[in-house]
């Protein structure tokens, strides 16, 4: 009796071995370099900002100043004026009101390109102190017969302001034009005046000298 109690026991213990054996165990898997833990945040950080494509920032277009001209005359209502850049005389006369009936625009280029700073005159005759030698005729105006051309190496600002297409602020920049290069050996070294293009010196043409 005292024999098959042992076998039992051993028996009984040998099964519990089998059993507790054949229970899974958790293994821990080593995870390749970089990979995230599982039980990290998934939810993604801020995104930071990159380069462009090209590897450098494109640079902001720089915008274009307005036009404010000034339009005096015959036309409905007289003024300072604000226009895009390229816009023409014709654009300018417009946004004062167009012509008074009866007004003629024969001597009044609207073709014109404008330029900042300008006065566009319509219907007005030109003034008298505007046609005495070495002064010009009035802006919109054909020169007086007998009136000289202004000089642009001795012609003040004011001298400038009524020329044609000119105004005060183009008028000032002829005069430091002069005070940093020295006299304007053509007329057409205008042109390296800011704000005067072709246009502007066609209008000028007979109507200055150097």
């Amino acid at each position: 009796m005292a024999v098959v109690a042992v076998l039992a026991v051993l028996a009984v213990g040998l099964t519990l071995v089998v059993l507790v054996g054949s229970q899974p165990q958790a293994t821990s898997v080593p995870l390749p370099a970089g990979e995230p833990s599982p039980t990290s945040d998934p939810t993604p950080g801020p995104v930071q900002p990159g380069p462009s494509p090209g590897g450098e920032a494109k640079p902001r277009p720089t915008a274009v100043p307005d036009l404010v001209v000034h339009v005096a005359g015959a036309v409905a209502r007289p003024g300072v004026v604000v226009l895009p850049p390229g816009s023409r005389v014709v654009d300018a006369v417009d946004a004062a009101g167009g012509p008074l009936a009866g007004t003629s625009l024969d001597s009044v280029n609207l073709a014109r390109v404008l330029v900042d700073g300008e006065q566009v005159r319509v219907g007005l005759e030109p003034d008298p102190a505007l046609t005495s030698p070495g002064s010009p005729a009035a802006a919109g105006s054909a020169p007086a017969q007998g009136s000289a051309p202004v000089d642009l190496n001795a012609a003040t600002e004011a001298d400038l302001d009524a020329l044609p297409g000119i105004g005060p602020v183009l008028a000032r920049r002829i005069v430091e034009w002069r005070e940093r290069n020295g006299q304007f050996a053509a007329v057409t070294d205008l042109l390296e005046v800011a704000g005067i293009g072709p246009a502007v010196l066609d209008d000028l043409q007979g109507r200055v000298t150097v």
